[in-house]
């Protein structure tokens, strides 16, 4: 309860009464909105108590003092060593409501991480441990707490390990195993505090259950490690978007001490979708007992005011005109010492260069440059950005064409090296590496999912990578093999000293020599996170956390003093005598050829992730979307257009500039602005449909992009919400559906809202001559057309995700299993022992087709269904297949056929490694849509073949 408040004041005035005869009041403890908390005693047993009181003008407000009871019923009910003990419960003479409970001495646990900020992770999961071992006599008693936070978990006073106790159920709900209908909180009330309330929570979903403290807990130890919530917004509408609509950030973003398997937990306790949490408390403490004793310092990697600061909800811009290649851009210097990650070039490409000059990488003719940062370079006044082409528009193995982003979906690039004219490698998440030769962009195979944070060039053709978990690969004529490096750590960047000779760095003083595939430790003196590292001389000189520097001489390693406390993430060198570093909060450090290192003053306080120099300037990628360039005493930033990370930037006389960062984008420099060679949305899509003939997405925090002449537009959105489903109800016009209970009327040019008859999120719908059908979380349904829109909930309101067919007759699939058949008298449950969640159906005459979790399909008939396969990826959207058959679509783009003979096979399609989510079809052609803006097309070609069964 919190201290302060409006309400009538009990302050002094009870100190010294006895209630019920038993409980006498000493010293007011704390005085919030709701009432007031009295040290005191009980006078049976003598042990010193708390005594909580409600305000007397709320005891006939019938919510109150019912949550107030509850609280006390609760604590009450269940007893456990982690939850405070009620001792007794009444009401007072003058009618005021009380409970006594024992009393703690110590603090919240808010206060205990206002105090350390970054907790160690041992500590950290024991805490939290503690908490879910409350929560398993909590959960067994058919409640869930609804309401966890810090500040509801009360750190007792006294020696050795930190004891908790969980506090205030008064928002908890007790659920009727029978009827599973909340006997607490009427329905389409948000209860739970904003930071740390679960999506189906934020949303005020009936179907809250224990997941959902999951989830909360998930928040805690979130905030216990990286000092700051994985949401975080100033507007509590935006705060509540977000939480319902973006992906929890990994806590790897921010600590690179927190090992990958609980990276990889925390995670799955964050997940949108309830049924990938952990499922009970009990899974909570077994998953987490293997991290208990880990007592390592924090190594923090992210300062925490870069994510906090709030970050504006955007939907991409239309796509200007290419831009003309012009000579007032990027010169051509002469030859500069070896930089970052360059690799003898020992491919023939004159063709390349034509190529790639023709394009317009970045190349024209001027003097020769001074040293970086020279002084007499001038800065111009910066630009908006400009998209250009440089790619041609890809095509995959399968016949499908890129229509959204262009060229392609890529994953979000971490590093990116040239080898010379027009050839350049890319990696990022996913184990995603691709090349960029003579003009095309092509993935290559990694043989592993990790996340790559490294890349190099070791010789003509080998790429060596190196990422998550000590992995480090590398890809010769195509072929990927992976090093034995026997460390844990994540590996964060790679210098070339040969073709067979290889230095690699990473977290946790990880200092790796590999010759000739083979990994030796060197010992670096010290456990700092190593991130980043350039050849120097014979040697090596590296860069990482609380500002380290560390020069290998082949015999020794020597440390240098920075002068720096900060995180530095990116180091390049610019001439024979100068190396410059940079890092968090603006940080520019240049480092001269007799080792002493000096600031370089910027006005920018953004965060830098990566350096590298180009004609005595100074380039910078920055960690809200900025590329920082300096000369001399003067800098400028160049917008990218776009608030998300640029992760690494790299340059090469006559190769031109490469920017890269998350959503795939891939930039260039010019003199006074940044070129964006990819282009278009990569906000995530789910559900295509047509206007007036125009191919319409709509997807996450809003996004409504339209195919016009020039790529995709996007149509503004009234809301931030994200949107499940859209369908076309006439030539010109489609509804949209989404969180929150959105419906919104789309229309070529616009979209407006209609008025909605629920709150719940609704994901998909079917619609026909102005009527739709739409289904959504907690079984809800809405029918009806514009301006009579009516809502009913299905008995045991399931979680219903995808609908197939039109308002008369239509199936719907969802959670655990569930398929519903509608038609124009109503609703009936299909009967059918599906385990899996279903994510996609489609109409097949008289029968449908569903689809979901492991590679499931299931032919529905009537109201009986039969599973025809198990096995495989996750599917999420089905429709038929180009040349015959169903085809499902799903993470990562991997894919299930079904022949009309009923054969099943597992393969996929070159989406960028990204997740399918949307499946369109007509005569013609075949549309897909999904994660980081994808959309693909292939024409459509029917195969005459037998019925399908």
């Amino acid at each position: 309860m919190g201290l302060t408040g409006e309400g009538e004041s009990y302050s002094g005035r009870r100190t010294g009464t006895v209630l019920a005869g038993r409980f006498r009041l000493g010293q007011m403890l704390g005085e919030g909105g709701f009432g007031v908390v009295y040290e005191g005693e009980d006078l049976e047993s003598g042990r010193d108590v708390a005594v909580k009181l409600l305000h007397v003008h709320l005891a006939d407000v019938r919510e109150v003092a019912s949550r107030f009871k509850r609280e006390a019923a609760v604590m009450e009910s269940v007893r456990h060593p982690n939850i405070a003990d009620v001792v007794g419960a009444g009401v007072a003479e003058d009618g005021t409501l009380f409970f006594a409970m024992e009393r703690l001495r110590g603090r919240d646990l808010s206060d205990v991480i206002e105090a350390e900020r970054h907790m160690r992770v041992g500590p950290a999961v024991r805490i939290v441990m503690q908490i879910a071992d409350a929560l398993t006599a909590v959960h067994a008693a058919g409640i869930v707490h609804r309401d966890l936070k810090p500040d509801n978990v009360f750190v007792l006073e006294g020696e050795g390990e930190p004891r908790i106790k969980l506090l205030d159920f008064g928002v908890a709900k007790v659920v009727d195993a029978t009827s599973q209908v909340s006997m607490a909180t009427r329905t389409g009330t948000t209860v739970g505090t904003a930071y740390y309330m679960s999506p189906e929570q934020a949303t005020a979903s009936k179907d809250v259950d224990t997941r959902a403290d999951i989830y909360s807990l998930g928040v805690i130890l979130f905030r216990m490690l990286a000092g700051t919530h994985p949401f975080e917004d100033d507007s509590y509408p935006l705060l509540v978007v977000k939480i319902c609509t973006e992906p929890a950030p990994s806590i790897a973003s921010f600590r690179s001490d927190v090992p990958a398997a609980l990276c990889r937990f925390l995670d799955a306790m964050l997940s949108k979708d309830k049924d990938k949490r952990p499922r009970t408390a009990d899974d909570v403490i077994e998953a987490l007992s293997s991290f208990a004793t880990i007592e390592d310092e924090p190594r923090v990697l992210v300062a925490p005011d870069v994510h906090s600061a709030p970050r504006a909800l955007r939907i991409e811009s239309p796509l200007a005109h290419a831009p003309t290649m012009a000579s007032e851009q990027l010169s051509e210097p002469e030859p500069e010492p070896a930089q970052k990650k360059q690799a003898p070039l020992l491919i023939a490409a004159p063709l390349l260069i034509a190529a790639v000059v023709g394009l317009g990488l970045y190349v024209t003719r001027t003097p020769s440059p001074g040293p970086a940062a020279d002084p007499s370079v001038e800065l111009p006044r910066p630009r908006a950005p400009e998209d250009a082409e440089l790619f041609r528009a890809a095509s995959t193995r399968d016949g499908y064409r890129f229509l959204n982003p262009l060229p392609r979906a890529l994953p979000t690039f971490l590093d990116v090296a040239i080898a010379g004219p027009g050839v350049s490698a890319f990696v990022g998440r996913s184990g995603a590496v691709f090349t960029f030769v003579g003009g095309e962009l092509a993935p290559q195979a990694s043989g592993t999912f990790a996340a790559l944070h490294a890349v190099a060039w070791a010789g003509a053709r080998d790429l060596v990578v190196a990422g998550e978990e000590g992995t480090l690969i590398v890809i010769r004529d195509g072929t990927p093999t992976r090093i034995e490096t026997r460390v844990e750590s994540t590996l964060r960047d790679i210098v070339v000293l040969g073709p067979r000779e290889w230095i690699v760095v990473g977290d946790r003083g990880v200092f790796l020599r590999v010759v000739n595939d083979q990994a030796s430790p060197i010992d670096a003196g010290g456990d700092e996170d190593l991130l980043a590292a350039i050849k120097l001389g014979d040697g090596v000189l590296v860069v990482g956390s609380d500002g380290v520097a560390l020069r290998w001489n082949r015999r020794s390693i020597e440390r240098e003093t920075t002068g720096s406390r900060r995180v530095l993430r990116g180091i390049g060198q610019c001439t024979s005598d100068a190396l410059y570093a940079v890092g968090d909060e603006g940080t520019v450090l240049r480092r001269t050829a007799d080792a002493v290192w000096a600031p370089v003053a910027n006005r920018s306080r953004e965060s830098f992730t990566d350096v590298a120099c180009r004609d005595g300037r100074l380039l910078a990628s920055g960690m809200r979307g900025g590329v920082l360039v300096i000369a001399g005493r003067s800098s400028i930033r160049l917008d990218s257009g776009d608030e998300r990370p640029l992760h690494a930037v790299d340059a090469m006389p006559g190769a031109g500039v490469w920017v890269v960062g998350a959503g795939g984008r891939m930039l260039g420099v010019g003199l006074d602005r940044v070129l964006r060679f990819t282009s278009g949305s990569s906000k995530t899509l789910l559900d295509l449909a047509t206007i007036a003939g125009a191919l319409v997405a709509v997807g996450t925090e809003g996004t409504i992009l339209r195919q016009g002449e020039r790529g995709f537009e996007a149509i503004r959105s009234p809301v931030a919400s994200g949107f499940g489903g859209i369908a076309t109800i006439d030539d010109a016009h489609a509804i949209a559906v989404g969180d929150i209970g959105a419906i919104l009327l789309v229309s070529y040019r616009d979209a407006r809202m209609l008025t909605s008859p629920t709150e719940a999120n609704l994901r998909d719908l079917v619609a026909h001559d102005g009527t739709i059908l739409a289904v959504g979380e907690g079984g809800v349904v809405v029918r009806g057309s514009e301006g009579a829109f009516s809502t009913t909930t299905l008995p045991g309101a399931p979680d219903l995700r995808a609908i197939a067919g039109d308002p008369a007759n239509a199936v719907a699939v969802g959670d655990r299993g569930a398929i519903v058949r509608f038609d124009a008298n109503g609703a009936s449950r299909v009967a059918c022992d599906v385990a899996a969640s279903l994510r996609g159906v489609v109409i097949d005459g008289a029968r449908a087709i569903a689809v979901g979790e492991d590679g499931t399909f299931v032919r529905i008939e009537g109201l009986s269904c039969t599973v025809e396969h198990r096995g495989g990826p996750n599917l999420h959207a089905v429709g038929p297949h180009p040349d015959g058959g169903w085809l499902a679509v799903g993470t990562h783009g991997n894919t299930v056929t079904r022949s009309a003979a009923g054969v099943f096979t597992v393969g996929s399609i070159d989406t960028g490694d990204q997740d399918v989510f949307a499946f369109f079809s007509d005569t013609r052609e075949i549309i897909l849509a999904g994660a980081g803006g994808l959309v693909l097309r292939r024409a459509r070609v029917v195969v005459p073949s037998e019925p399908t069964r």
